[in-house]
C-alpha cells in the first residue's frame, strides 16, 4: 500500500467511476484499476462492486475509505507543513467560478492585492465540480463556491454573497414587463446558457426537468457578453446573476417564480493544513463586504 494508490482509490470512490478518476488525476485508466486490484489482493477484500454505469462501495471499501482519507489527510497536513517551513511564504491556490470573477476579482484585487501586492498567490476558474474535487485531493487550498444548500462537516465556510438567478430578455420580449416568469413561460423560447459547468445551468435544467419541459438551447457560452448580447438583440432568452443582470441597461432581468437563489462562500477543507498566508486570506474575507459601485 502507498500514498499513490489510496489517491486513487479516494477519488475513485467520489466518482464512481474509473474514467473520470483518471481524467481528474491525469493517469490512465489501467493505472487506476491496477492500483485498486492491487489494494484488494494485498488486504484480500473487495472494495468496489462493479457496475455496467458505476462503481459502488462494498462495506470493507467504506470502512477502508475512512481509514484511506484520515491518512491521506495526515500526509497532505505534512507536506504542506514542510513546504511551508521550506519556502517560508506559501502559494496560495485559490479556485473562482468564471462567471463569479467578473463580480469578485476587481474587489478582492484593489482591496486585498493592493494591500498585499507580494502576496503569493494563482488563481484558477472552474465550475463547482471541478473545484470541489481540487479541494478535495489538496491540488486548490481555497474555492468560493456556489450552493444552494449546507456543505457537510468536512468543510469550513465563510459566506459571502446572496445571488438571485433573473431571466433575462430583451426589453422588447413581450415578457418584458412582467413581475416574474415561471418555466412553463419560457417553453418555447430559444435559451443562451453558460456551458453545463456551470452551476448556475445546471440548476436552470434542473427547473425544466421538473416542469417536464425540454429546454431550447440555441447556444452554451462561458461568456456573459455573448448572454448580454443576444438577450439585448432578441435572440434568446438567458439567466444572470441579479448583480451582473441589473447593471445592464439593454435588457431586463426578472425574478423566476419560485425565486431561484444560490449562496457564494468561501470553502476550505476542514481537516487541511491552514498555513500563515491562508489564514490572512480567510481573515481577509471574513470582513469583506461588497461595494455596489463596482457594479
Amino acid at each position: 500500500m502507498n500514498l499513490v494508490q489510496l489517491r486513487y482509490f479516494q477519488t475513485v470512490c467520489r466518482l464512481q467511476n474509473m474514467t473520470h478518476a483518471a481524467e481528474l488525476l491525469h493517469v490512465s485508466q489501467p493505472s487506476i484499476s491496477a492500483a485498486i486490484k492491487e489494494l484488494e489482493a494485498e488486504f484480500h477484500v473487495t472494495l468496489f462492486h462493479r457496475r455496467y454505469r458505476g462503481m459502488i462501495m462494498t462495506p470493507e471499501g467504506e470502512r477502508f475509505l475512512d481509514l484511506a482519507n484520515g491518512l491521506l489527510s495526515h500526509a497532505d497536513q505534512v507536506q504542506q507543513a514542510m513546504a511551508d517551513i521550506g519556502q517560508r511564504r506559501q502559494l496560495l491556490r485559490l479556485g473562482i467560478p468564471p462567471v463569479i470573477g467578473s463580480l469578485l476579482l476587481p474587489q478582492i484585487i484593489h482591496g486585498f492585492l493592493e494591500k498585499n501586492p507580494d502576496f503569493p498567490l494563482i488563481i484558477e476558474e472552474g465550475g463547482r465540480q471541478e473545484l470541489e474535487q481540487q479541494l478535495s485531493v489538496s491540488q486548490l487550498d481555497l474555492a468560493f463556491l456556489l450552493h444552494d444548500r449546507p456543505f457537510d462537516d468536512s468543510w469550513d465556510t465563510i459566506p459571502v454573497l446572496d445571488l438571485e438567478t433573473l431571466c433575462c430578455v430583451s426589453m422588447l420580449h413581450p415578457l418584458a414587463n412582467r413581475r416574474s416568469v415561471a418555466i412553463s413561460d419560457l417553453a418555447e423560447e430559444p435559451l443562451v446558457l453558460f456551458k453545463n459547468s456551470h452551476f448556475q445551468t445546471r440548476n436552470v435544467l434542473d427547473r425544466y426537468a421538473v416542469a417536464g419541459i425540454t429546454p431550447r438551447v440555441l447556444h452554451y457560452t462561458d461568456q456573459v457578453l455573448t448572454v448580454q448580447r443576444m438577450v439585448s438583440r432578441n435572440l434568446a432568452v438567458g439567466f444572470l446573476f441579479n448583480r451582473l443582470a441589473e447593471p445592464l441597461r439593454d435588457l431586463v432581468g426578472i425574478p423566476l417564480d419560485p425565486p431561484m437563489t444560490l449562496q457564494l462562500s468561501l470553502v476550505w477543507k476542514r481537516s487541511g493544513y491552514r498555513f500563515p498566508n491562508m489564514d490572512q486570506f480567510i481573515d481577509s474575507i471574513r470582513s469583506f463586504r461588497l461595494d455596489a459601485s463596482f457594479f
